[in-house]
């Protein structure tokens, strides 16, 4: 028995996945799975076929609330993708974009993964701390009110090579302009979630989900991005002594 962290009721303790285990059951190569790996070259990476769990943190009356959010995602970016507009600019394809979709639902489940990851005991999601946001987020999450496009600020980006690597490195903090972000990655896209209160800054406000525009996804080449240089060096490491 525990006490959800959601709740605050006590229930039995269920494996609540920190990133819905669909995001990690799309494969992008036959027979391939997930790799997840930590920033930290020392540390070995894992094969991650079913995705990151905790026992620690929710019962199942806690897991239920964020099932809509996780289904809706899944939903909208992997089976409903092809409804989406490509953006297309000076002849490269730099982004896409869709009228109609659901602004509170998609906002909150990118809150939700960032909540788990703040409450998860799995060191992988160490760089996650929240202080005093943590409240403010699971009170959005329990009420079902995203709030202002400019509170929590969330943007997706999607990484412009279909055939990209099937890793998930650990979420990071990290600033922009001087204000705050965390950044999760979700195999073939990535979130950044803004935990500061003031406003974000030039392009980003333009591209940050909102409930009076279109939803914009932002591309990204892999191998032109940090993080690809990142999982190339560590990925290296680690996948030729397997």
């Amino acid at each position: 028995m525990i006490k959800c962290k959601l709740t605050g009721n006590e229930g039995k303790a269920v494996k609540a996945h920190i990133i819905p285990k669909s995001f990690y059951e799309f494969k992008l190569f036959d027979n391939e799975p997930y790799h997840v790996i930590g920033s930290d070259p020392n540390i070995k990476s894992k094969r991650s076929p079913m995705g990151l769990y905790d026992k620690t943190i929710l019962t199942a009356e806690g897991e239920s609330c964020f099932l809509n959010y996780d289904n809706y995602a899944y939903q909208l970016l992997f089976n409903d993708f092809f409804q989406f507009q490509k953006i297309i600019d000076q002849g490269q394809l730099i982004g896409y974009k869709k009228d109609a979709y659901d602004y509170s639902a998609l906002k909150l489940f990118c809150l939700s993964v960032l909540w788990r990851g703040h409450h998860s005991s799995n060191e992988f999601f160490s760089k996650i701390k929240l202080g005093p946001h943590e409240e403010v987020i699971k009170k959005m999450i329990l009420t079902g009110n995203a709030k202002k496009a400019d509170d929590y600020s969330v943007f997706i980006t999607k990484w412009k090579e279909e055939e990209s690597f099937h890793i998930f490195l650990d979420p990071h903090k990290f600033k922009i302009e001087g204000i705050s972000y965390y950044r999760i990655y979700l195999g073939k896209f990535f979130i950044t979630i803004k935990v500061d209160k003031r406003e974000s800054l030039g392009v980003i406000r333009k591209v940050q989900l909102s409930d009076k525009e279109s939803l914009k996804i932002v591309c990204q080449k892999q191998n032109k991005s940090k993080a690809f240089v990142l999982m190339e060096k560590i990925g290296t490491k680690h996948f030729s002594k397997e």
